[in-house]
């Protein structure tokens, strides 16, 4: 019967390949899609770890209390010590020295106002990532040089070597400013960075803002999220009641929408499987329905209904494992180019959203397992589906089909 069923297959080309392509165009759209979305909202997760919060965030509590006001007053003393020692306790792969500050820009005679991120040029998340590109150069560690995103200079017309004078408010409750060289930029991945920020180094801007060599927060990043909450409550027995320590689900909004995609990635793929799945049935059954006279015939030369169906189903399994054995191996090169190349997620209006975390390139990518299980599924509907088309077989009437013509 298998030898038969693969003849079978073989002698009728354009319907063959019309459910194998059934089959073919549902396993790829499946794949497809699920290889595009499930980096985009993982890489939600990564942004806002890296450049928003880290895994864990230290501030002075009495900075959270009273943040609206930009209390600069209230930074950590000695951030480098303390960053140093939190370094080393069992988990922790980095912590940054971070300062975020909204201050004034004298650009043409005019003031703009922009927001400052004082930063380690030597290590941080903004300037030593494989997703960020430098242009110029990279800032001195105490030099009286900046870098801005690339919108920054675009924006206010700008270019690499202009000096900018930046004004900021003190923690003593005054102002201070000084003037900066910009002596390149930063291009991230990370949309919500594409904005217009000034990076300074975080020792030039405490001395700006009279901290005394202190930040305003640290962000600890760790190898294990399951580790979190032991190490939050090492840290909030070495620091003290003195300072707020969270998670970064606890503080970002994005945390509970990022389930939520989660979990409507998986919706739409589903809904991409039932639609594609229905393809297959409808094509599976005109397949089987169309072919009365052949079946008729069969069953007039000896063969019992039980083998028509038995051939019927191996005929259609072996072309749903063609289509679904060819549709892995083309996704699995689209993917892969796709993941070279990247998809530009800016000309769907991602720059527009900030500060939820998209990458404006996304690179499509998705575990092997998953080719697996997409394409075993749509064999079994494919096989199901020639299941139910052939359960007709017992009802035909061999003398009436006889005299159709199909």
């Amino acid at each position: 019967m298998f030898r038969l069923a693969l003849r079978n297959t073989m002698r009728n080309k354009r319907r063959t390949i019309l459910t194998a392509f059934a089959v073919f165009i549902a396993i790829f759209v499946v794949l497809v899609v699920l290889a595009w979305l499930l980096p985009v909202v993982d890489d939600m997760r990564v942004n806002n770890i890296r450049h928003m919060y880290g895994n864990i965030r230290i501030r002075k509590a009495d900075y959270t209390k009273y943040e609206d006001v930009m209390p600069l007053q209230f930074f950590i003393e000695d951030a480098e010590v303390l960053a140093g020692k939190i370094e080393e306790m069992q988990d922790v792969t980095h912590v940054e020295c971070i300062s975020t500050i909204y201050a004034s820009v004298y650009i043409d005679g005019e003031m703009k106002s922009t927001m400052v991120y004082g930063i380690d040029p030597t290590v941080s998340n903004f300037t030593q990532r494989d997703d960020i590109t430098v242009t110029g150069s990279i800032m001195g560690k105490d030099e009286r040089e900046v870098m801005t995103s690339t919108k920054f200079l675009y924006d206010y017309n700008l270019k690499i070597g202009d000096n900018i004078t930046i004004i900021t408010r003190t923690a003593q409750g005054g102002t201070n400013g000084a003037s900066f060289k910009i002596v390149g930029t930063i291009e991230a991945n990370d949309a919500a960075l594409n904005v217009d920020i000034i990076y300074m180094p975080i020792d030039r801007l405490s001395k700006v803002a009279h901290m005394d060599g202190g930040a305003l927060e640290l962000r600890v990043e760790i190898v294990d999220d399951n580790e979190q909450e032991s190490l939050i409550n090492s840290l909030k027995s070495m620091l003290g009641e003195d300072y707020e320590v969270v998670s970064w689900h606890e503080i970002s909004v994005l945390y509970s929408m990022i389930n939520i995609y989660n979990g409507m990635v998986f919706l739409i793929a589903i809904l991409f499987f039932i639609i594609a799945s229905t393809l297959i049935v409808n094509t599976t059954m005109m397949s089987v329905m169309e072919r009365k006279k052949e079946l008729s015939t069969m069953a007039s030369l000896g063969f019992s209904r039980w083998k028509i169906r038995l051939l019927f189903i191996e005929e259609g399994t072996l072309i749903s494992m063609f289509g679904g054995v060819a549709s892995m191996i083309v996704s699995f090169i689209v993917i892969s180019i796709l993941n070279k190349t990247g998809i530009d997620l800016a000309k769907f209006g991602v720059d527009e959203v900030e500060g939820w975390g998209f990458s404006r390139y996304s690179y499509p990518f998705i575990e092997g397992y998953w080719y697996f299980i997409t394409t075993a599924g749509m064999i079994a509907v494919s096989f199901i589906a020639t299941i139910i088309a052939t359960r007709h077989i017992k009802r035909i009437e061999i003398a009436d089909a006889l005299r159709e013509d199909n």
